[in-house]
């Protein structure tokens, strides 16, 4: 999930990898040792900018076959712009409750899939 605008603005949002976008699928890397990569930019650095992503270690708990979605792990990073001076912040830890708040976004976009809530 990404937050993206100028600060206090920012509205959450699906940020699916290119190739899956037309998918109803809320994976973007999967596999047996997935890994993480992303490089945000703006070219415009004039207008102030809030930019914040969570991302999730998510697992499917009764098959793979299913269309289930748990997550053990996640973790918060972005950056602003102030000024035209980049700021990046994190990577932090998110709580298993960040989960639930991050739901209804993954819930609209990926509508055949059941999502396990945070605990």
């Amino acid at each position: 999930m990404v937050w993206s605008g100028p600060p206090g603005t920012s509205a959450g949002e699906f940020d699916p990898w290119a190739p899956f976008a037309a998918l109803d699928l809320p994976y973007c890397w999967f596999g047996f040792a997935p890994e993480l990569f992303d490089t945000p930019f703006r070219g415009d650095r004039s207008r102030d900018l809030d930019w914040e992503a969570h991302s999730w270690l998510c697992t499917s708990p009764g098959s793979l076959l299913s269309r289930e979605v748990a997550v053990p792990a996640g973790l918060r990073w972005g950056f602003q712009i102030r000024a035209g001076e980049v700021v990046i912040a994190g990577p932090s830890a998110l709580e298993s409750l960040a989960w639930n708040s991050d739901l209804p976004i993954l819930e609209q976009r990926c509508p055949n899939w059941r999502f396990a809530r945070g605990r």
